[in-house]
């Protein structure tokens, strides 16, 4: 496969999709790392699989957020997906992806499905893949 694009594509009005809790994990240094409720938690935490793991344990060692400080929580970012860019008559809308963060980036799944790559600490956008599926005027979306 390859990338049609490194450029996101535009950003129009659309449904957005609020990756709230690994935005605001990523705004907080890091995602994860040590603290003085965990000394030993690791530097850097991510979140490759759906469910945190080939297990779906759905647990994550990152300490910075916890019931002390979860109340105080705000939203980093907001990411809007490139779908409002493209033209098709297929039905958009059901966005019921996961982000995975891999290797410092965090990747999605619109509802058409584009994946892009964005900056977890940032929320900027740094490329889109377009494969067309929704040419079939049936876009399945599976996630990551």
């Amino acid at each position: 496969m390859k990338l049609d694009s490194l450029a996101p594509l535009p950003t129009l009005p659309t449904p957005s999709l609020l990756v709230a809790l690994v935005a605001l994990v990523a705004g907080c240094g890091g995602c994860g790392g040590p603290t003085a409720a965990d000394p030993t938690a690791p530097a850097v935490v991510e979140w490759s699989h759906y469910a945190a793991d080939h297990s779906s344990s759905k647990y994550s060692p990152a300490s910075q957020i916890d019931a002390r400080n979860v109340g105080s929580l705000e939203v980093a970012w907001r990411w809007t997906t490139p779908d409002g860019g493209v033209e098709t008559e297929a039905l958009a809308g059901g966005l019921k992806g996961t982000p995975i963060v891999a290797n410092g980036m965090m990747y999605a799944v619109s509802s058409l499905n584009l994946v892009s790559a964005i900056d977890p600490a940032t929320g900027e956008g740094k490329w889109t893949y377009d494969p067309k599926a929704y040419e079939l005027h049936r876009p399945t979306h599976g996630g990551l």
